[in-house]
């Protein structure tokens, strides 16, 4: 499933985040949608950002060309956000929790493999490029719920991770 558009919402039980909602569409105009539990929304952000140290090396050796990729690709995402439906994150059916992700690195993208609860599996071809609208749309739908122990929780962790893996990569 090549993205187009994705959406996202966050359910919440209690004060923090419990389930990621996520809508996406790819290039036929087929929709999708699967839950992400707080731990495999982790794993799935430092996935991400790892690509985005990709990213931002291709940024400094490409320059302007790249820019302007990343640009139109985060253009094309934005003009195809698909709209969650309210029964989508009031009523989410357990069947679409993600239960593991793993993903299958390629040059200039990865594809991930998920793994549903009803032992569905959905894979995600996903483009570096799309790597920080991705990001940022899961970091606004914490925003939106003033989770703000979680956003800063997942963040830090991540923060680390990447701190760790550069330097451990240094010596």
């Amino acid at each position: 499933m090549i993205i187009k558009g994705i959406n996202t919402a966050p359910i919440k039980q209690g004060d923090h985040l419990c389930l990621m909602t996520f809508k996406v569409i790819d290039t036929n105009g087929n929709h999708c949608v699967f839950y992400m539990p707080v731990n495999t929304l982790i794993d799935f952000m430092i996935i991400l950002r790892s690509r985005l140290l990709e990213v931002s090396q291709k940024i400094i050796k490409q320059g302007e060309l790249y820019q302007q990729k990343l640009k139109s690709d985060i253009e094309l995402l934005v003009a195809n956000v698909p709209e969650i439906m309210s029964v989508e994150v009031m009523q989410p059916k357990a069947e679409y929790i993600v239960t593991s992700l793993t993903p299958k690195f390629k040059d200039e993208q990865f594809s991930l493999i998920i793994m549903l609860q009803n032992e569905q599996v959905i894979v995600l071809d996903i483009s570096e490029t799309q790597v920080e609208f991705i990001i940022a749309a899961i970091q606004q739908a914490i925003k939106t719920i003033n989770d703000n122990e979680t956003l800063q929780i997942i963040f830090s962790l991540l923060d680390f991770l990447l701190f760790y893996t550069v330097d451990l990569t240094n010596l």
